[in-house]
This record gives structure tokens, sequence and C-alpha cells, in this order.
């Protein structure tokens, strides 16, 4: 298998080649428990898009997490409440709904491997993908808690 940083620099995103043509794209934010979605995360996934539409030899796509207990726990509230000051929340959620319709949109199978709790972006990261498969754990659960706050999802395309 081989293993292909799409940036220099750690890496929230790794991308793996398998001899079977299926690329696995593993999130593990090594600074934190959670992996959550942010500018810096979102701009990577999209360069890692680009590789997987560009790479005609590709059969299938896997997303998975790297954590333990959490696949992805969802956008970062911090760079929520900071658009919402300055005003640049809809370029957010525009970059958003841009990548994942560009994951949902892609030729090849698209499957989310979900294991820990799956929530708000987590979440409509996997609706954006063709299947999804969940573990058993207890650890495994999937929702979008935005909604007991009266915010509508904003990413989900299908």
């Amino acid at each position: 298998m081989m293993v292909m940083p799409a940036v220099a620099t750690a890496p929230m995103i790794r991308r793996e080649i398998g001899d079977d043509y299926i690329c696995l794209l593993t999130f593990d934010r090594r600074e934190s428990g959670a992996n959550i979605f942010d500018a810096v995360t979102l701009a990577e996934l999209n360069e890692h898009l680009d590789f997987v539409e560009n790479e005609s030899s590709l059969r299938g796509l896997i997303i998975a997490s790297a954590k333990k207990s959490i696949f992805i726990a969802g956008a970062d509230l911090r760079t929520l409440l900071q658009g919402a000051r300055s005003g640049e929340m809809r370029a957010f959620i525009a970059q958003g709904q841009k990548v994942f319709n560009r994951l949902a949109e892609l030729k090849i199978p698209t499957v989310a491997a979900i294991h820990g709790a799956s929530a708000g972006g987590g979440y409509e990261v996997t609706l954006a993908c063709d299947y999804r498969v969940a573990s058993d754990d207890p650890a495994t659960r999937v929702g979008l808690p935005e909604t007991t706050l009266g915010l509508i999802p904003a990413w989900p395309r299908r």
C-alpha cells in the first residue's frame, strides 16, 4: 500500500492506494481527540478529490477515521462563530457544499466507513458518499445535532 500526503505540513487526511486500486482517505487530526471540519480540512479534502478525479486507475474511494471513538465530529465551532461574527459564514458553507458535491459526483463508488460518533458535517460527508457502513460499536452514533438548535444542515447534497 502506498501512502501519499496531500500537503507538506501535518496533513489531517492521509491518502493510501491499495493494490486493488481503492483509495483510502483517513481523517486524523493529530493534535486533537476529534476530527472536525474547518477551512483547512475542507481545502485538504478538496485537494484529495483533485487527485481522485484525475487518477483514472482508481476503482473506488473509502473515507475513514483513525480516531478510536469519533469518526468526524462536524464543523469546527470556533470557525462557525468566527464566520458568524465576520460575515464569512456563507463562504465557509459554500466551500463545504462545493467539496461535498464533488465527492457526491465522483465517477467511482464511494464508501464511508463509520466508526465512532459521526455528527453534523461528519455525518453530512457520509451522506455525500454512495454507501455507508457503520460499526456496531456503542460509540458509533450518527446524527445532525444542529437541528436541535434550529439550524439546517448546510452541506448535504443528496
